[in-house]
């Protein structure tokens, strides 16, 4: 039978990763709304205000800029919705990791391109409970960390994972700028950023992947050298 008890922590564990969540996307929407508005806004004043002197070419331009921009802001919309919406529906269920890691690698294909970025899984073809949804967030999150945080001509993030007696323990290991040691706990609390003035970003993922393994019943943690890249390390409980 169930525990009641362990029932009751999950379903709090749960509304506490909802409740991240929210703020989350609130702050990573309100990060984009304000450039997507300045493009509109802008590019609607030039093609109003200066129609008679610009010639097609370039009115046409605009308007696909105003219109790519519009198109945004309704994406944008959508993704707040989507992301509550789902949260509500979250259940724990056995999926291939291997495939889970291959779709989110997906969602990455732009940015992998735009750095020629080597990336590798030595990952078995496993299946593992857990909440897949939110996993996959973890591992979009730390995977385009690597990629962000990187100065190296041919950034590099290998993916493995081994496992013991009650975890399966994943590693995100990448070639990019590193992490101070000093900063190690710091970078899990929200809103704390190493690099606001270079990177864009909200300083709330690694906080959202820190909640979202405590789902799992695991931890996250980094092993680094400055000199080498950063490698996150997080556990899983094999008992979801």
């Amino acid at each position: 039978c169930v525990n009641p008890e362990t029932n009751q922590q999950s379903t709090k564990e749960l509304e506490q990763v909802n409740s991240d969540m929210e703020m989350f996307t609130y702050a990573v929407s309100h990060d984009l709304k304000s450039p997507i508005r300045n493009i509109v806004s802008f590019a609607g004043l030039i093609l109003k205000n200066q129609k008679e002197k610009l010639d097609e070419t370039v009115a046409e331009q605009l308007r696909i800029v105003l219109n790519s921009g519009k198109s945004m802001n309704n994406l944008v919309q959508n993704i707040l919705i989507y992301a509550r919406t789902g949260l509500e529906d979250l259940v724990a269920k056995k999926v291939n990791i291997k495939n889970l890691l291959s779709a989110k690698l997906e969602d990455l294909d732009e940015l992998v391109l735009r750095k020629n970025t080597k990336i590798d899984i030595d990952i078995p073809d496993v299946s593992i409970r857990c909440y897949p949804e939110l996993l996959g967030m973890v591992f979009y999150n730390l995977i385009s960390n690597g990629l962000k945080y990187n100065e190296s001509n041919s950034p590099t993030v290998k993916c493995s994972l081994t496992s013991d007696d009650s975890n399966f323990i994943f590693s995100i290991n990448d070639n990019g700028i590193g992490i101070d040691a000093d900063f190690k706990d710091i970078i899990f609390q929200p809103f704390k950023r190493l690099h606001s003035s270079k990177i864009d970003g909200s300083g709330l993922g690694l906080s959202i992947c820190k909640r979202i393994i405590e789902l799992h019943k695991g931890k996250i943690w980094i092993e680094n050298d400055e000199e080498k890249g950063t490698e996150f390390k997080f556990s899983i409980s094999n008992n979801i």
